[in-house]
């Protein structure tokens, strides 16, 4: 398996994924990216455009590889990855 399969095939804890997002060295929740409620921040289109049109599959590859001006969040463990899934998809999705 490829590891965004891996991430996708654990449980996710939208709990854990909201302290993630909101965490200030992680800066998603800050205005300068999606901002706390994923439209505020200055990353276009909004999390909630986004997501309309994404599979669970291209939201792992984004956190995996970044896409424009989002960084990478491939240092962040498995878990965590999937802890956050659970947290965009089911606040912004």
């Amino acid at each position: 398996m490829d590891r965004a399969s891996d991430i996708l095939s654990l449980e996710g804890d939208a709990a854990n994924g909201e302290q993630i997002f909101n965490d200030p060295s992680n800066l998603c929740a800050s205005a300068g990216c999606h901002g706390a409620d994923g439209v505020s921040g200055a990353a276009t289109p909004t999390l909630e455009e986004n997501l309309m049109s994404s599979t669970d599959m291209d939201i792992v590859e984004t956190f995996l590889n970044g896409k424009g001006s989002m960084p990478t969040q491939a240092a962040r463990t498995d878990q965590e990855l999937a802890d956050l899934l659970a947290y965009v998809t089911a606040t912004f999705g």
